[in-house]
C-alpha cells in the first residue's frame, strides 16, 4: 500500500475532479482517502493498494500531474513525509 497526499495552495476549481479521474485511470485501484477544495487551495489524499515500489508509484503520479494544468505550487507528500514538487521551481503561476 502506498499513501500519497497531493497539495496546492492555489484553488483549481473543477480541475480537482479531473485530477482524480486521471489518477484512477493510472491506478484503477486507487482509493481517495480524503480531499478538499476551497479558496485557500486543494488536496487529494490517496491510498494506492499496489504491490509496486512506492517510489515508482510516486514517480508515476508526479509524471501524470506534470501533464495536467495543475498550479505550479502543487506538491506530493509521500508516505515517508517527504515533499516532492511537481514542478522543480515550486512556484505558483500567479
Amino acid at each position: 500500500m502506498v499513501i500519497l497526499m497531493i497539495y496546492s495552495c492555489t484553488p483549481i476549481g473543477d480541475l480537482r475532479s479531473k485530477v482524480e479521474e486521471c489518477i484512477h485511470r493510472l491506478f484503477p485501484e486507487a482509493i481517495v482517502i480524503s480531499g478538499s477544495e476551497g479558496s485557500e487551495g486543494w488536496n487529494i489524499d490517496l491510498c494506492l493498494p499496489t504491490d509496486s515500489d512506492s517510489r515508482i508509484a510516486l514517480g508515476d503520479v508526479l509524471q501524470l500531474l506534470r501533464t495536467l494544468p495543475v498550479p505550479r505550487d502543487t506538491y506530493v507528500v509521500h508516505q515517508a513525509k517527504e515533499e516532492h514538487y511537481v514542478f522543480e521551481d515550486g512556484e505558483t503561476t500567479a
